[in-house]
């Protein structure tokens, strides 16, 4: 046997090892974690990577569409290069993101309106796209969603009632 296929094993396993010397591992913390894997309008307060991935399709990006939401809730609308979820679930992130950003430029019904929209993309993305709730279950974004949903669905609906002239008296701890 030559010296160079002899030599050839020791070769291969310090190419190998030198491989594997540059492979790091650091410790991460849970929040750093989350907020790397489902950072979001309502952990970070910045669009999830979902939405920013579904906004490029369209032409777009996170700061050219925070600066015009209509038309960037247009574009995402009308566009045919997105899956239905995608599109849902990227709205109901826009109108949430809108609804929290606006609480002193916006009208008070305005806001509420946005949350309601928000909770109806939702709501269309969990139940009325092709894949049913079951097929959804284990992925982030249907969490994610799930979580617009309901934190909508409370702050349109609380927002809605503080509109009404009886509540009131409820709220100034009077029953009549």
């Amino acid at each position: 046997m030559s010296r160079s296929l002899r030599c050839f094993p020791s070769v291969l396993l310090v190419l190998v090892l030198a491989g594997c010397a540059g492979v790091k591992v650091t410790a991460v913390s849970n929040n750093d974690y989350l907020a790397q894997r489902r950072g979001d309008v309502l952990t970070t307060g910045n669009l999830s990577a979902s939405a920013v991935a579904a906004l490029q399709v369209v032409g777009s990006d996170e700061k050219r569409c925070l600066a015009d939401l209509p038309a960037c809730r247009e574009a995402l609308d009308s566009t045919t290069g997105l899956r239905d979820e995608q599109r849902l679930s990227t709205l109901a992130e826009l109108w949430l993101k809108e609804a929290q950003d606006g609480g002193k430029v916006m009208a008070a019904e305005a806001r509420t309106d946005a949350y309601l929209e928000s909770a109806r993309y939702a709501y269309a993305y969990l139940f009325l796209t092709t894949r049913t709730p079951s097929q959804l279950a284990l992925e982030d974004r249907q969490t994610q969603v799930r979580d617009y949903y309901n934190f909508s669905v409370h702050a349109g609906a609380r927002r809605g009632l503080r509109s009404l002239p009886w509540t009131a008296t409820i709220t100034r701890g009077h029953s009549g």
